[in-house]
């Protein structure tokens, strides 16, 4: 049953991340100007790894003071505000921000 449920989660999150890579380059490359792309990428790697470490920090932090399965249920209620965060923010992008061709 185990090794069901982590292929499942393998073909859903590799599915999932690929879904998100796509549309989060997509998006920065309309809207960033070309000059200004590589900071942007380069900021945006240096932001995400950084939320990573944090994340590991915090965890073990808070897993050892109050548990694995407390600290579990706290990272499944912020990953679903974090969704309706995102879908509420993604349902008043109506279309990808305009770039003028000097801007690029």
């Amino acid at each position: 049953m185990t090794l069901a449920w982590l292929a499942a989660h393998q073909v859903v999150g590799d599915a999932g991340h690929v879904l998100y890579d796509v549309h989060d380059r997509t998006l920065r490359q309309t809207a960033v100007p070309s000059a200004l792309l590589a900071r942007a990428d380069a900021g945006i790697r240096s932001a995400g790894q950084l939320a990573t470490l944090a994340g590991a920090l915090a965890g073990g932090a808070l897993g050892t003071a109050f548990g694995a399965r407390a600290v579990m249920w706290l990272v499944v209620a912020t990953q679903l505000a974090a969704a309706v965060l995102v879908a509420w923010r993604l349902s008043q992008l109506h279309a990808a921000p305009e770039v003028s061709a000097e801007q690029r």
